[in-house]
């Protein structure tokens, strides 16, 4: 009985850790798209990347991430790689920002 306790909690570690992918190297696709948000009478622009495949990070289904760089063509299919973090950013409500290394 204690066996199967213990092949169930290592095997929910395993999953949980199989999805943690905050603070790694990933290559993520999907469609760039530029949004102007203004907050106090100051125009931001923020770069979104609408994933062609939801992601998975720390259990939770993720479908587009906020991108560190505002030069990528609005409305173009880009696959960027680059170091996924959580997003502390308080001007857009996306739970994670990807630190761009690298666009093809």
């Amino acid at each position: 009985m204690k066996i199967r306790y213990i092949l169930l909690i290592i095997l929910l570690l395993v999953m949980v850790g199989c999805n943690n992918k905050l603070d790694k190297e990933v290559t993520l696709t999907g469609k760039v798209i530029t949004r102007e948000i203004m907050v106090e009478s100051e125009a931001y622009k923020v770069s979104i990347l609408n994933l062609d495949e939801p992601l998975v990070v720390n259990g939770t289904s993720v479908n587009s991430v906020k991108l560190n760089n505002n030069e990528i063509e609005n409305n173009k299919e880009v696959t960027v790689r680059g170091i996924l973090e959580e997003n502390n950013d308080s001007i857009i409500d996306l739970k994670y920002e990807l630190d761009i290394k690298n666009i093809e």
